[in-house]
């Protein structure tokens, strides 16, 4: 559980990884096809708040990609399986960024549904709360390099993120901030290890912490649509760690679409590197 200030850190955080996010998400259209333009749809909700934000905009040629326009003025709502209903709004009028407040929590198993409209088209998809998972602890270690890479002493630590067993594999996107400033070099999605502890490097080891730095865990539990979409933005971004061969996300819009709903329980911890 998370306390009322952790909420609104979240909250803040979210906005804030959307906004980051969006460079990654204006190259995943591979091929065009005869839709040179699909709308992309990039929303999470926290399963702990029930606050949802997101943006929409739409696809650019992978070849000549370039910032992707922000689409305004777009509509829709979130509901439940209970028949609740929360429309969706812009953040600010003429930014592009849309934000829900359902004022509850989400249990595991609930289902979560989005519908937005754009240009006359209604696109929709639902996903299943995903079961929480959790941080079990975070482990400094020193770095004592390798291939051929020598340690430094201003960047000498490595962080690694353990979590307990769990007798369910779970699909795990881990995001983390480093003084403050939310890190996008990497895109960071995993299955836990079935019935045993799983250990994973921060940032793939591809980034190694300094001396004072204060660094901030996040760890959303995702459902597989979602566990889908991330490794392929990881693909494409090159920093997916072990992955395959870029392609799209699949679909799981009513219509053709890019992006994705992420809903996510959502578990954090920090830790300061020691000088």
């Amino acid at each position: 559980m998370i306390s009322n200030s952790d909420n609104r850190w979240a909250w803040a955080g979210a906005l804030a990884c959307v906004l980051g996010l969006m460079g990654c998400e204006r190259v995943i259209d591979l091929d065009l096809g005869e839709n040179p333009r699909l709308p992309v749809f990039s929303f999470r909700m926290d399963a702990a708040t029930g606050a949802v934000v997101g943006t929409v905009s739409t696809s650019v040629d992978f070849f000549s990609p370039g910032i992707p326009p922000a689409e305004v003025g777009v509509t829709g709502w979130v509901t439940d399986s209970a028949g609740g209903e929360w429309p969706v709004a812009e953040l600010v009028a003429g930014s592009g960024v849309y934000s829900v407040e359902t004022g509850r929590a989400w249990v595991p198993g609930e289902r979560c549904a989005i519908a937005l409209e754009w240009e006359g088209q209604t696109y929709e998809t639902q996903v299943l709360v995903p079961e929480a998972a959790a941080i079990d602890s975070l482990e400094l270690r020193r770095f004592e390099g390798f291939f051929g890479i020598e340690p430094d002493a201003d960047t000498s630590w490595q962080i690694f993120v353990h979590l307990p067993a769990y007798p369910a594999v779970r699909n795990i996107l881990l995001e983390y901030w480093v003084d403050g400033i939310y890190q996008t070099e990497v895109t960071q999605v995993f299955k836990t290890t079935l019935d045993a502890p799983t250990e994973v490097p921060l940032g793939w080891n591809q980034r190694l912490f300094s001396p004072g730095e204060e660094v901030q865990v996040w760890l959303w539990s995702i459902s597989d649509p979602s566990f889908g979409y991330w490794q392929a933005v990881g693909d494409l971004s090159g920093f997916g760690g072990p992955g395959g061969v870029p392609g799209n996300p699949t679909n799981h819009w009513s219509l053709p679409a890019l992006g994705h709903f992420t809903v996510a329980p959502l578990a954090q911890t920090s830790v300061v590197v020691p000088q």
